[in-house]
């Protein structure tokens, strides 16, 4: 795998594209508040905004034995999950906010877009989706039963890894940077292949 393609990150984020679709809700300081609600976040909505909402809920309505979704019944998410577009060529922009029933609720286009506090609660939760681990050397990569198990030293000590696919897991993110995923979802960072040393370099290098 290579870096995500320029011109397909520039299509997504250009005016023409992303930014004049009329239903997506852009989230920012103004019409949106993250707080820290035990170990979730939740998130509080200007008027303005859970109007915006409804109305894209009511074009989506059927159910004639229910009532129409109205703007109060946005206003408040007592819990919201986060995703980057980008995860590794943009980290910090558009990022999808989500209620627990995986509907976007809407957009943050620029974590800048938020107050201080806020942004720093959303990287916080961000981080804590996206932890991968630092990979410092590389002890031993083994096939066994179509799979390999590998042996690796970590910033969270040593550990054995198991991959489905040498090379699908493996993701260039730039430079030499490398994110390698696991069979569970687990992701491992290598932040520079060249500050190897060689014996692990060896050992990776023909899947790359």
């Amino acid at each position: 795998m290579g870096n995500v393609n320029e011109s397909k990150l520039k299509a997504v984020t250009d005016n023409n594209s992303l930014d004049s679709a009329a239903d997506i809700l852009f989230l920012n300081s103004e019409n949106a508040e993250f707080e820290e609600a035990g170990d979730f976040v939740c998130l509080r909505l200007s008027e303005n905004a859970a109007a915006h909402l409804a109305a894209k809920a009511a074009e989506d309505f059927i159910a004639a034995d229910e009532n129409l979704p109205e703007a109060d019944d946005f206003l408040y998410f007592p819990r919201v999950l986060f995703h980057r577009a980008f995860p590794f060529d943009a980290p910090d922009s558009y990022i999808s906010v989500y209620d627990t029933e995986s509907k976007e609720i809407g957009i943050i286009k620029e974590l800048d877009g938020l107050n201080a506090e806020q942004r720093n609660l959303v990287r916080r939760e961000l981080e804590r989706k996206y932890y991968a681990p630092r990979i410092s050397k590389i002890y031993s990569i083994s096939e066994r039963q179509g799979f390999s198990i590998w042996k690796i030293e970590t910033e969270a000590g040593v550990l054995e890894l198991t991959l489905r696919d040498n090379f699908r897991s493996i993701i260039h993110a730039g430079g030499d940077r490398i994110f390698i995923a696991d069979n569970i979802g687990n992701r491992y960072e290598i932040e520079s292949l060249s500050a190897l040393d060689r014996a692990s370099i060896k050992k990776i290098e023909i899947y790359l």
